[in-house]
């Protein structure tokens, strides 16, 4: 097994911190109402949070191996993560 170092671990902390979960089908349910809710100006920008949040929990899905419990806290992370982006977004369109 590859030890890692603090800098790793606090790596991976932070990823799964800022991740959120998909759902069964594959789709993100924020993702599926939040573009109608967004204001058209937004929606580029909305845009390229989810692609990066995705990245993201590609990221710290791979930093789990086959840890079922590491996948599910990544997944966990990355749903809160995108709602909160996506509520600062709407605050920002008011």
């Amino acid at each position: 097994m590859k030890k890692r170092s603090g800098m790793g671990v606090n790596l991976g902390f932070s990823l799964t911190l800022s991740l959120v979960v998909l759902t069964g089908s594959g789709t993100i349910q924020a993702e599926d109402r939040s573009i109608a809710e967004l204001p058209q100006a937004k929606k580029q920008q909305w845009a390229g949070i989810q692609k990066a949040l995705r990245d993201e929990l590609a990221v710290c899905r791979e930093h789990c191996g086959y840890d079922k419990a590491c996948e599910e806290r990544c997944e966990g992370a990355f749903k809160y993560r995108l709602e909160i982006e996506y509520k600062k977004l709407m605050s920002e369109s008011r």
